[in-house]
């Protein structure tokens, strides 16, 4: 198979044995790949670009990326106005949020701010959205933000109570610069509600 690379992109990754080898581009920004029937090959472009068009990176290190909740309203693979998918996509407009079940006590949010390559990033700021399709009342009123490297040792970075989203603003959490692939946010509100969760290095 021969790939033609478009202007721009300068290299093309292929995952070889679990590790990225570059791909040789030869003078006409074509790409060769021999490959036996109904064998596939994984390849990678570099940061910024998808295979249809470039993409200006995002200074909010969660979009796009994964997000785990405790529990949600709807299952996350449901693209409802309350899944968990929308935690991570930019944005709390037109229905876009995540609501937690009633019988949820204590329900947490994971979000994934690892780089591509699955390495930590230096967070220092939490932008948090209010679920403005489902009532704003449903805003946690405390919550804990913690940040890992691992998943598994985790160290908390801030703790609030105390707060309404009754005029509809984001919570703006800042805390010392810190490296960390994951961020949770733990609430002690049933049926807690979020329209997007962003995280940025400062």
């Amino acid at each position: 198979y021969k790939f033609a690379v478009a202007e721009g992109i300068s290299r093309i990754e292929r995952l070889v044995d679990s590790a990225w080898v570059e791909l040789e581009m030869s003078g006409d920004r074509t790409v060769t790949l021999e490959m036996k029937n109904g064998d596939f090959e994984v390849l990678r472009l570099p940061d910024g670009y998808d295979a249809r068009q470039f993409v200006e990176p995002s200074e909010n290190l969660a979009e796009g990326k994964a997000a785990w909740v405790t529990s949600s309203v709807y299952t996350f693979w449901e693209a409802t106005k309350t899944s968990a998918a929308y935690l991570t996509d930019g944005t709390n407009a037109n229905g876009h949020a995540w609501q937690a079940r009633s019988d949820d006590k204590t329900p947490t949010v994971t979000v994934n701010v690892a780089d591509s390559a699955d390495r930590a990033q230096t967070v220092g700021r939490v932008e948090i959205l209010p679920a403005t399709c489902v009532s704003l009342a449903n805003f946690p009123a405390a919550i804990e933000v913690s940040v890992s490297e691992d998943g598994i040792a985790w160290t908390t970075v801030a703790s609030l109570e105390g707060l309404s989203a009754a005029d509809g603003n984001p919570l703006t959490v800042t805390f010392d610069p810190t490296p960390a692939r994951f961020v949770r946010l733990a609430m002690t509100q049933p049926g807690a509600a979020l329209g997007d969760v962003q995280v940025f290095a400062k």
